[in-house]
């Protein structure tokens, strides 16, 4: 979260042309880096922040999610969740600035379900899809000092 969020954009901008040449060359022709990139970026926001430690269960020699709607989600947003509420919270506070500050629209929410696309636009508009993890993160002075974080 202490990322520099101009000077990262600044760097993109500058570089951009060279990593998407490089993207191209390792044999992603059909693609575009900067595509890719702002969907991963939407991708991690899709995470719904949640409110506690989030009980995972030994499953044979792998820990799982004990909710199936934590397990059910990509393994990239598994790996993001293993990085506790309050940091998840704040990578996607810093995320959206990114995407913002590069001028990405935020996507619309999918209504994927038969019991979701009964639901009104108003009651759409009043319950998000997607969790907002936007309030700033007050900094802990003992993670600060010991770089420790929270893990479930």
């Amino acid at each position: 979260t202490s990322l520099d969020t101009d000077g990262a954009i600044e760097l993109y901008r500058r570089f951009g042309p060279r990593l998407e040449a490089i993207y191209r060359e390792v044999g992603w022709a059909n693609d575009e880096f900067d595509t890719r990139l702002r969907e991963a970026v939407d991708h991690l926001l899709e995470v719904a922040a949640p409110d506690g430690q989030i009980e995972v269960e030994q499953r044979a020699l792998v820990y799982a999610f004990a909710e199936d709607r934590f397990e059910n989600l990509t393994v990239a947003q598994k790996h993001f969740l293993r990085m506790g509420p309050r940091n998840v919270a704040a990578v996607q506070a810093k995320l959206r600035e990114l995407r913002d500050g590069m001028g990405w629209p935020a996507p619309v929410p999918a209504v994927v379900t038969a019991e979701l696309e009964q639901t009104t636009a108003s009651e759409l508009a009043a319950e998000p899809l997607v969790a907002d993890a936007s309030p700033a993160v007050p900094s802990d002075p003992e993670i600060a000092q010991t770089g420790a974080v929270e893990n479930p």
